[in-house]
């Protein structure tokens, strides 16, 4: 257990500094990239994340639950080997298909033009397929030393050359995009050595029909996700301009901060879950389990508060004023992240009996409640439309994902210590929302206070896990 908490600090490092870094860059982007900018930058930012699930059709994914199937390091090594194979087929499949199809693919975001937005930003996601395997690999192997020092590595190479580009030289979101191709693209040589030594080449059709099977239905889920997260996006752009876009995007920007401290967790917590759940006697691994999720949970309720807490008092201090109509859409979004990576624990119950079809169909199922939901929300009420549709399509997830998951793979939450936690967070905020001061003194107050309460928690589950 003490093994879990060291690595999700570490891995809490590695995406705590990208993020952290990016919200002290963000007074820069502010100024250097005007909301029109910034809704380029987040339609390619989107653009990406659809294309990477084509290029890898989720069979990196299987490497999470499937290796631990392969006991012996010859049958890993070529576990490993059809999965580079598979990767480098699809994505490499998919570039040309892209490519060819170029104008059709336009019609994604069509007020962005295809060269140079489109090309950079499907150039960087082709790139970034060559670190699936030896990111994985070590996530899977609890060597998060290792990948937070790629991550940071990325991070600081990739920030330079976008502030290079977009402060230096003025390229505005092509500039954004251009520096996240080239430090993809320069990680390709070491990701590839890293692979070589981890894989061996020979395809074996059994191996591939596993992968298949286990991945093949996570594709639809997949798509689903990213019409969970990024389908507001495109409305938005249809139905509004890019400078709409631009404002809703800084405002998710700020707020999916909470899915990045979730990334981290669950790069930790994926492996322990699957290897306490298939290794231990049932009551020992429920109770266990049972306790892990009441921890994060209660992390990611602190994290939310802390976040709707002070943002509105830091942004009006450090960015740009053609951004202030963001800081009213960040509290609800907040909420919504917060809810959907809870929902993300009755993810892994489900995946631990193998039911990854039950997954895909509620996932589509969402999906399908949350683009509807924005079709119909986004032209009748704007940015506000958007932010709704997520917080409703968030809480659908995490009510029928938690239920079935329930039935399918009983974990007990400590839910009556829950809701006594954000009662307290409540009236903390409705109590401090009284008291009016400047907002350099707001802020140091607040922070005071959110430093308190995580002193305490730290304390708290410090205590009880040396206890355990």
């Amino acid at each position: 257990m003490k093994l879990l908490y060291k690595n999700f600090f570490i891995y809490g490092l590695g995406n705590a500094f990208p993020q952290a870094l990016a919200f002290l860059l963000l007074p820069v982007y502010s100024k250097y990239l005007d909301p029109k900018q910034f809704g380029i930058m987040t339609s390619m930012t989107v653009l990406n994340n659809i294309i990477t699930i084509l290029f890898s059709m989720g069979v990196d994914r299987s490497i999470y639950r499937l290796i631990y199937d392969y006991k012996d390091d010859e049958s890993k090594k070529l576990f490993l080997g059809n999965i580079f194979l598979l990767l480098v087929f699809f994505s490499t499949f998919f570039l040309v298909f892209l490519f060819v199809l170029n104008a059709f693919v336009n019609r994604l975001f069509s007020s962005v033009a295809f060269f140079p937005y489109y090309v950079f930003a499907i150039l960087s996601a082709y790139f970034s397929v060559f670190g699936l395997i030896p990111k994985i690999f070590y996530q899977v192997n609890e060597k998060a030393k290792v990948f937070t020092l790629i991550a940071l590595s990325q991070t600081i190479i990739s920030t330079g050359l976008v502030l290079y580009f977009v402060v230096n030289l003025g390229y505005g979101a092509k500039g954004y995009l251009l520096g996240q191709m080239i430090m993809n693209f320069l990680f390709i040589p070491f990701f590839l050595l890293s692979t070589i030594k981890k894989i061996k080449i020979k395809i074996d059709l059994k191996i591939v029909k596993n992968i298949f099977k286990f991945s093949l239905p996570m594709i639809p889920l997949l798509f689903s996700s990213w019409i969970m997260n990024m389908s507001d996006r495109i409305i938005i752009e249809r139905h509004l301009n890019l400078s709409e876009l631009g404002i809703y995007s800084f405002a998710t920007k700020i707020a999916s901060m909470i899915t990045f401290i979730g990334s981290s967790f669950y790069v930790a917590y994926n492996p322990y879950f699957y290897k306490i759940a298939n290794n231990e006697n049932l009551e020992l691994k429920m109770e266990k389990l049972s306790s892990e999720n009441y921890r994060f949970i209660v992390l990611f309720l602190f994290a939310g508060f802390s976040l709707i807490f002070i943002s509105k008092d830091l942004l009006l201090l450090v960015v740009n004023e053609k951004y202030y109509k963001s800081i009213g859409f960040i509290p609800i979004l907040t909420i919504s992240y917060v809810i959907a990576q809870i929902a993300g624990l009755s993810n892994l119950q489900l995946y631990q009996v193998k039911k990854t079809k039950h997954v895909m169909s509620l996932t589509i199922l969402t999906s399908v409640v949350n683009f509807i939901s924005n079709i119909l929300l986004i032209p009748k009420l704007g940015i506000m439309g958007a932010v709704y549709s997520s917080l409703f399509a968030f809480s659908f997830q995490f009510i029928i994902m938690y239920f079935f998951a329930q039935k399918k793979y009983f974990i007990s939450y400590k839910w009556l210590s829950i809701v006594g936690i954000l009662i307290l967070y409540l009236l903390i905020y409705f109590l401090f929302d009284i008291f009016l001061f400047s907002n350099l003194i707001n802020l140091l107050f607040k922070m005071l206070i959110c430093g308190l309460i995580l002193y305490l928690q730290i304390k708290y589950f410090y205590s009880d896990v040396q206890n355990e």
